[in-house]
């Protein structure tokens, strides 16, 4: 990279790369602008890489539309504009955690599929022209990740887990998850009580600090949120779990609701 940019800097490109059988719903749009939970592929992504996407890799069929819709979608434009890395992102992405890359490292599921990592822009040039030279490249490291390839996977991930928050006296709240989905350190707290007013839900209001196992209940396990706003003074809170934080985010709500991977 180029000594006046750190990777915080560096832009973050998005690759569709293709694959995956979504019918009628990529017919108009990038496989990462569809929803997957309370947000986009997308606005999970940025999310945990803490910066929007500027530039994405499209089939050309839709590159116009998406374009619209504020993304750089020219290869030839983007990648001559600076010599500095960037983020590079599996579009299909579910396990949005898996997007958080030391700069300098390629990270690859089992399987070799590419998740996330660091190219020059000469090879994401060549990334952009042909997604499946992502397979070629060496990694660094082999991540567990999870990647939409149908409709129902889209699906399974909007089944967030939920649970009601309580205070805990020391400023920050209690939860017992009863369930058996993914569960991590990091995850943010949304409002899903369906007596907020609408414009309410979703907002962010805690981060996951801490989970914890009950041993009376071997499925379940107690989670400790950290307000991101202030709203301790909330009795009690619904809220759904996700992966994904947004550093300096902070939205006024008195109930939470929180993503999943």
């Amino acid at each position: 990279m180029t000594p006046n940019v750190t990777p915080s800097d560096a832009p973050l490109v998005l690759i569709d790369d293709r694959r995956g059988t979504f019918g009628p719903l990529t017919d108009l749009r990038a496989v990462f602008e569809l929803r997957a939970g309370l947000g986009t592929i997308a606005e999970r992504i940025e999310a945990v890489a803490g910066r929007k996407a500027t530039a994405v890799a499209v089939d050309p069929a839709i590159a116009g539309i998406v374009a619209e819709r504020g993304y750089q979608t020219s290869a030839s434009e983007f990648c001559k504009s600076s010599e500095e890395d960037v983020l590079v992102v599996h579009g299909r992405l579910l396990t949005a955690s898996a997007a958080r890359v030391p700069h300098g490292e390629i990270h690859a599921a089992a399987d070799g599929t590419f998740i996330a990592g660091w190219l020059s822009r000469e090879l994401l040039a060549k990334v952009w022209d042909d997604p499946s030279v992502l397979r070629q490249l060496p990694a660094t490291r082999t991540v567990d990740a999870r990647f939409a390839a149908t409709p129902w996977d889209l699906t399974t991930s909007i089944a967030a887990p939920g649970a009601v928050l309580k205070p805990t006296g020391r400023g920050t709240w209690i939860a017992d998850v009863a369930s058996a989905g993914e569960l991590e350190v990091g995850m943010i707290a949304r409002v899903a009580d369906d007596r907020m007013p609408r414009s309410a839900l979703g907002a962010r209001v805690g981060r996951v600090i801490a989970i914890a196992p009950i041993e009376q209940v071997p499925l379940a396990r107690r989670i400790e949120v950290e307000p991101i706003a202030e709203a301790r003074d909330a009795t009690s809170a619904v809220v759904v779990l996700e992966a994904g934080a947004v550093p300096g985010d902070a939205m006024p709500s008195t109930a939470a609701s929180g993503g999943r991977r």
